[in-house]
């Protein structure tokens, strides 16, 4: 894979994560209705392999570094490598010069994990930030909930993309990295704490198959997959 070998030439430490580990670890590959990968590193790494790309544009020609550094109007705090030699639609998000892609996640300091207010500031403008990116409102199946829901989504379109990221952006380096005992992504704190993790977690890494190459996992894949989605094994009804 592309960016595993980039990741162990800059000497960059990653795992996969999220639905990405799942597959791995029941399917040695893709979930079957899944199509990109989730990958994990801290910030610093994050920074250095964002570096890497817009420093290599040339010589990388059709791989691309996407994030709010490196494109304007890109609207996700996380990063993604592109291969811009594909096209991606979507009927929700504007056009942003996407190809297939792998999503990035850099991962903070979040001290020893008792910290609150951080945490519900991150997951406010997280939130906001989120459904500015949206091109239009997507009605809810509870009829009840369009009328509130239609009023916050005009409310946060209001704010400027540049007013929701200078608040996220405060927070990420709120923590110390590396006197932390957790870690979480603290300009995306979506899920609360299930989205912390002990660092050593994230740091300590195997190799596992992966559609036919190896690449990194978290060493102890089991507790945090529990901790995010329960009994990970068990396949949707």
């Amino acid at each position: 894979m592309f960016v595993d070998k980039l990741c162990k030439e800059l000497n960059l430490n990653y795992c996969i994560m999220y639905g990405t580990l799942i597959g791995a670890i029941r399917h040695n590959g893709f979930i079957p209705w899944d199509d990109d990968v989730d990958i994990a590193m801290s910030r610093s790494d994050y920074l250095k392999l964002q570096g890497y790309f817009m420093q290599h544009k040339e010589e990388l020609k059709s791989y691309e570094f996407f994030s709010k550094e490196t494109r304007e109007n890109y609207p996700y705090m996380i990063g993604r490598v592109c291969n811009t030699d594909f096209v991606m639609k979507s009927e929700i998000e504007g056009d942003y010069g996407m190809g297939t892609f792998i999503d990035i996640y850099p991962m903070d300091g979040a001290g020893n994990g008792r910290a609150f207010l951080p945490f519900v500031k991150s997951r406010l403008f997280f939130s906001m930030y989120y459904m500015k990116s949206r091109t239009h409102f997507i009605s809810s199946e509870k009829r009840y909930l369009n009328i509130p829901k239609r009023i916050i989504f005009s409310f946060v379109h209001l704010f400027s993309y540049k007013f929701l990221r200078k608040n996220l952006e405060k927070l990420v380096y709120r923590f110390d990295y590396d006197k932390s005992e957790y870690v979480a992504q603290m300009d995306c704190f979506s899920d609360g704490k299930k989205n912390m993790y002990l660092k050593k977690d994230l740091e300590e890494t195997v190799y596992h198959e992966f559609e036919g190459y190896r690449v990194k996992i978290p060493r102890n894949y089991d507790a945090m997959l529990r901790q995010l989605y329960g009994d990970y094994m068990q396949l949707p009804c």
